[in-house]
């Protein structure tokens, strides 16, 4: 049995490939589970609201966007990569099927799969992040954040839906968001505790931005990784990690053993970095 790390360092050490299923080494082949066996089921989600992050790395000087989604529940909302949740639907409609490996790198591939969740519980008031660094799972769990809100004004529309401004500073970025009448005070990744569901927010510095593209009704079970046992720290050290993990990638990459490698090539490469534009600045 192999987890969802042994797919990271055997197809590669810079893209995500989650597998929450059973390996069998001789038949080389695996199980597609349900979602249910995949999960922890903490709740029953019944909207989905799909975002677009736009992130501007200023070193590397250029834009990423990552599509996430929101699935809110009744006690908790999962803020998820929404390739990892068009692949779970896969594994969900094909349930008991064997495949390769190389299906899965190819699935995974195609849908831009990121391992990275986070789990908001409104009844525990609590926030839980988990994600995915060289092959290891980390974690941290805080206090649900409690945004000092300033309410304004202004009005703009987001699908068709009127949405109020509302502003605060968090954690060294200055924030403009957009809540509707959607009655869900949550949003995107941390953000929430505005009197609609937040569907447009914008940092100041021009860092992030995110933007709702869609809203559905669907209703499913959410949860969170069965077999993931990942270690766990405190939200300060689990950033120290993850800027440590993107920005020394290259030098990480040149010194694990993994590729032989010049000296011209492994000075190049000690010189790379991943896309970084951290969500907090302390």
């Amino acid at each position: 049995m192999l987890n969802r790390t042994f797919f990271l360092l055997i197809f590669s050490i810079s893209c995500i490939f989650t597998a929450r299923s059973s390996y069998d080494m001789d038949e080389k082949s695996m199980i597609m589970k349900t979602y249910d066996e995949q999960y922890n089921i903490i709740d029953t989600t019944s909207l989905q609201i799909i975002y677009a992050h736009i992130m501007y790395d200023k070193v590397l000087g250029y834009k990423d966007i990552r599509y996430d989604i929101l699935s809110i529940g009744k006690n908790n909302s999962i803020y998820d990569d929404l390739g990892e949740y068009r692949a779970d639907s896969v594994f969900n409609s094909r349930a008991g099927e064997k495949f390769s490996p190389n299906y899965l790198k190819k699935l995974y591939t195609a849908l831009d799969c990121r391992p990275e969740k986070s789990v908001k519980n409104f009844r525990d008031s609590t926030y839980y992040h988990v994600d995915i660094m060289t092959g290891q799972s980390y974690c941290y769990t805080e206090p649900l954040p409690v945004f000092q809100w300033k309410l304004e004004p202004d009005t703009t529309t987001v699908l068709g839906h009127i949405c109020h401004k509302a502003t605060t500073s968090w954690r060294g970025r200055d924030w403009t968001a957009w809540y509707s009448d959607i009655p869900h005070n949550d949003g995107p990744a941390k953000f929430s505790g505005l009197p609609g569901l937040i569907l447009k927010m914008t940092d100041a510095s021009g860092d992030h931005e995110y933007r709702a593209l869609g809203i559905k009704k669907d209703v499913h079970p959410i949860g969170t990784y069965r077999d993931s046992d990942p270690i766990r720290m405190k939200r300060e050290r689990f950033n120290a990690l993850y800027e440590d993990h993107k920005v020394n990638f290259g030098k990480m990459f040149s010194t694990s053993g993994l590729v032989d490698m010049t000296p011209e090539k492994k000075a190049e490469m000690e010189s790379r970095r991943l896309f970084f534009c951290p969500l907090e600045l302390e």
